[in-house]
């Protein structure tokens, strides 16, 4: 950025992205010069959810969360099995996800191809995610259980080459080249309570089975590409981790209805706790706020059930300082409200295994200033348990 502070927050391209650029050239990076015994059924589908939300990729995080890509947000907010163990109960799971981004949005209007074009220098740019997370969980019969996920994510990202020798050309004669950022993202830790063991309750009204709370935190394990004001080219593209810690805590009540039918309700927020500094550049993120539900059907009794659930997600905007001096002020490109459908199945496999499969379908978003935003995503998982049931 040559000009002055004024007319870089005037300029929606210039402000689109400005976390990886230097303060000599902000079209560098944009123009790719940095490299960046059997399970237990019950009444109700036993889900296991991992939460893909849309948000913005230039330099925050392709795959972690808010205001960015959300990949590796994984909001896992249940137990594997329902009901509370005799015992211990040690529970595991290896879960798939990937992500396809590829649209542009200025608040709720996505932008034509020429204006995408415009701002991403390709009319082919994308980015498609993918994170394998592996999840580690205890339960004692209280009804206690602590659990850790440590997700492993890819964001490979076609966009505009650094020269006219690029892997392939655009629908414009551009060269453009697919690039992958890969590593560890930021590790979940969680403990939840069921309040049933602890109320010791009969029976409850309106088809109440359990409710749980948790409180968690997230550590920042995955890589941050933050803004250096001196100059210096990032080493990545996207971004794996949000640099910072994050309080979770999640409340969520499940119900039954009859044999075979159930219902989810639940509510989550995550507070961020630090701040990103960096040779005078500083960024705060803004906090995130979740429900959800889902109406389930065990549609073959003790090997298929079925969900149908709905989530609404609000990102507040983070907060920035470019350079030292400069006042701290609201990110433009950051922040919104998705909603998102999510159907899903699930299956018992012999050996005290399930899988289970997601796929999320974006309904509707309204986005802070401009946003890449998700397309169809799917999860897959397969978890298991050991101990007593």
């Amino acid at each position: 950025m040559d000009g002055s502070q004024d007319e870089w927050r005037r300029s929606p391209r210039a402000r689109f992205g400005a976390r990886h650029t230097s303060k000599t050239d902000h079209a560098q990076v944009h123009r790719g010069t940095s490299r960046p015994p059997r399970l237990r059924w019950g009444g109700a589908l036993l889900l296991l959810l991992v939460a893909i939300e849309p948000a913005h990729a230039w330099a925050q995080c392709a795959v972690c969360g808010n205001p960015a890509f959300a990949v590796g947000d994984n909001d896992l907010r249940r137990s594997f099995l329902p009901g509370t163990p005799s015992g211990v109960r040690v529970t595991t799971a290896l879960l798939f996800a990937s992500q396809r981004y590829s649209d542009i949005y200025e608040g709720s209007r996505r932008l034509s191809g020429s204006e995408k074009a415009a701002i991403m220098f390709t009319p082919d740019w994308l980015l498609q995610t993918h994170v394998v997370s592996l999840v580690m969980g205890v339960e004692l019969s209280s009804g206690t259980q602590l659990q850790v996920l440590a997700p492993y994510a890819v964001a490979n990202a076609t966009r505009l080459a650094d020269s006219d020798n690029g892997d392939a050309v655009d629908s414009a004669g551009n060269a453009i080249d697919t690039k992958a950022d890969q590593g560890l993202s930021d590790v979940e830790f969680r403990l939840r309570q069921r309040l049933r063991p602890l109320l010791k309750a009969r029976a409850w009204p309106l088809g109440l089975r359990d409710i749980i709370f948790s409180v968690g935190a997230v550590a920042p394990s995955g890589g941050f590409i933050a803004k250096d004001p001196n100059g210096v080219a990032p080493t990545g593209y996207a971004s794996l981790g949000r640099g910072v810690w994050w309080l979770t805590a999640d409340l969520e009540a499940l119900g039954a209805v009859g044999a075979r039918f159930g219902w989810v309700i639940g509510a989550s927020a995550r507070l961020p706790q630090t701040t990103i500094t960096n040779a005078g550049f500083l960024f705060r993120w803004g906090k995130e706020v979740r429900s959800h539900g889902a109406l389930t059907a065990l549609v073959v009794p003790k090997l298929l059930s079925f969900s149908f659930g709905a989530e609404w997600l609000w990102r507040g905007k983070g907060e920035e300082r470019l350079f030292e001096g400069l006042p701290i002020d609201v990110f433009p490109n950051g922040g919104g409200r998705w909603l998102t459908l999510v159907p899903s199945i699930q299956v018992q496999l012999p050996g005290r295994l399930a899988l289970h499969a997601a796929v999320r379908v974006p309904m509707w978003r309204t986005v802070g200033g401009l946003q890449p935003t998700q397309g169809l995503g799917w999860t897959l998982g397969l978890s298991g348990a050991l101990g007593a049931i």
